[in-house]
């Protein structure tokens, strides 16, 4: 693109009331690792929304899109031998075509402007684990872009559908972060129990209990083990992570006066 496009692709952007599931802006660099996570989200969501392109912009304020400039210069950042550009490339499966242009906005005010295109057939992840970006209005879509990537039904609940699979697959818990006006949902590899740390344990007790829940069900000391592949003899390691989860305040026990053991059965601790 010609540097006078690029001035006018940016005031249209920064004419946006606010930021959207594909236009995101950063004052500045912070980490290789964002940017890499922000090119899948980014990605995902214009498949999701049917657009061809997303739009990252370092240099501009997001609340009040101000265009501030950024000393971040994309084209000379390197990782180690690699350039930037190269090392993200290498990362994202599968390989997008995203483009990078740094330039001068106007006098010393200098940014840089990723374009990027939307994922096709298959999501964009990052270092294997895939991003999305959902704002306020969009819960309608979230279950639309799992089911395009193969965890939910077109009018499933898209997030009880996407654990489900989860444990099918045995993979690791997946990770809710709730901001003030978006939701991302972070999947991972899969990852062996004993590779797993006491949270992530006691998240996977918790969303299981929250499945068994809205399906009318509930967890019991089987299901779990169930959940995570340990075998019977391993009963044991199963009533730790459940009273780990207890001591959390993240389940409960549906009937506290029912004392056996055997037969327990708990619930998420907002039921």
């Amino acid at each position: 693109m010609e540097i006078t496009e690029l001035r006018k692709l940016v005031d249209r952007l920064v004419a946006l009331s606010k930021e959207s599931e594909t236009v995101e802006f950063k004052e500045n660099f912070h980490s290789k690792e964002e940017i890499g996570e922000r090119i899948s989200a980014l990605a995902n969501s214009a498949c999701l929304l049917n657009q061809p392109y997303s739009y990252l912009v370092f240099g501009i304020e997001n609340d009040t899109h101000t265009i501030k400039g950024t000393t971040f210069r994309s084209k000379k950042q390197m990782v180690g031998n690699e350039e930037l550009e190269v090392w993200l490339l290498n990362r994202l499966n599968p390989r997008i075509d995203f483009q990078c242009f740094d330039f001068e906005y106007s006098d010393n005010i200098y940014l840089v402007l990723y374009k990027i295109p939307a994922a096709e057939n298959v999501p964009v992840k990052f270092l294997n684990v895939g991003y999305v970006s959902e704002y306020g209005s969009r819960n309608e879509k979230l279950a639309d872009i799992m089911r395009r990537m193969g965890f939910c039904e077109e009018k499933g609940s898209g997030l009880d559908k996407t654990i489900f699979n989860v444990e099918l697959y045995q993979l690791p818990p997946v990770r809710i972060t709730v901001q003030e006006n978006r939701t991302i949902v972070t999947l991972f590899a899969y990852k062996a129990l004993n590779s797993m740390d006491k949270e992530e344990r006691q998240s996977a007790c918790y969303q299981h209990a929250c499945l068994k829940y809205v399906s009318n069900e509930k967890m019991t000391n089987q299901t779990f083990r169930e959940r995570l592949g340990i075998e019977e003899h391993n009963a044991a390691l199963a009533s730790r992570i459940i009273k780990d989860t207890l001591e959390a305040e993240l389940i409960k026990e549906d009937n506290p006066d029912n004392h056996s053991r055997k037969f327990r059965k708990y619930v998420p601790w907002w039921a």
